[in-house]
């Protein structure tokens, strides 16, 4: 289920791929309204499953940074849109914010211009450089080939269990029905998941005719949603087995997984 604006423009609910919803707001009376509805449209586009923000916590520092946006501008006597920004307004934001706050408005910034908000001159090229300020981070480390072996391996482990569980949760869905007329069921609720995509507990036990709590207490929910809708680790897994494949060819190296991993482990590491 997409993320959805409140009718006032200024609140945001989300429904993630592990099933779990959250509901951030801005208060109304708060200084930068305006400005802070129009990036949380923007933040609508940045959140699954249109965009890459998958956990409540990733969205909630995104809503954070469009009130302490909205606010510093007010604070200069900015009482306008993100359209009515102008490139010496944003600069000067951006030089005094905290470097997270600058990183999320930045894409926010972004995202309002891809989906079509106007800009004022010299605005979608300032939000597309260079942060004025980065994090104070030290390079770590880099990993060793054992290391890299064991991730590798790490990672083909949670895909194939993923996998695995994605396959069982497709046949019980073809097994089940619709719980409101053939009651709670691990089956049953993949049956509905199946053809409602990710969904609150509410919203299921709605659609099954129960009271949330009866749901809750009967459990097999949460089962159901990520055996169908695989989570953020599962995500992570995939796309570091990835990256770490295309790494090892464009170095030209070669490299195979320990001796201790079976036939099929390795190909399932070795191969996409």
């Amino acid at each position: 289920m997409p993320a959805r604006l409140s009718e006032d423009r200024l609140g945001i609910a989300a429904v993630f791929s592990d099933g779990t919803s959250a509901e951030f707001s801005v208060d109304q009376s708060a200084l930068g309204a305006g400005l802070a509805g129009d990036l949380l449209a923007a933040l609508v586009e940045m959140v699954h499953p249109h965009g890459e923000l998958d956990a409540a916590g990733s969205v909630r520092l995104y809503v954070a940074a469009a009130r302490n946006m909205a606010a510093a501008l007010a604070e200069v006597g900015f009482t306008g849109g993100a359209g009515e920004l102008t490139r010496a307004q944003l600069a000067q934001y951006w030089l005094a914010a905290p470097a997270w706050a600058e990183g999320c408005t930045r894409r926010l910034m972004r995202a309002f211009g891809q989906a079509g908000g106007t800009q004022a001159g010299g605005v979608a090229e300032l939000a597309a450089g260079r942060a004025y300020k980065s994090r104070d981070t030290h390079p770590l480390k880099p990993y060793g080939e054992s290391e890299w072996a064991a991730l590798t391996e790490a990672c083909a482990e949670v895909v194939a269990e993923s996998y695995r569980a994605h396959r069982a949760a497709l046949a019980g869905a073809t097994r089940g029905a619709d719980p409101a007329v053939a009651g709670w069921s691990p089956d049953n609720l993949r049956w509905l998941l199946a053809r409602t995509g990710p969904a609150t507990l509410a919203a299921v036990s709605a659609q099954a005719g129960l009271p949330v709590s009866v749901a809750r207490a009967r459990g097999g929910y949460a089962q159901a949603s990520t055996g169908l809708f695989p989570h953020i680790d599962v995500v992570v897994g995939y796309r570091l087995r990835g990256c770490i494949r295309v790494s090892f060819r464009t170095a030209s190296m070669t490299w195979s997984p320990p001796a201790s991993t079976g036939p099929g482990m390795r190909r399932s590491c070795c191969r996409m």
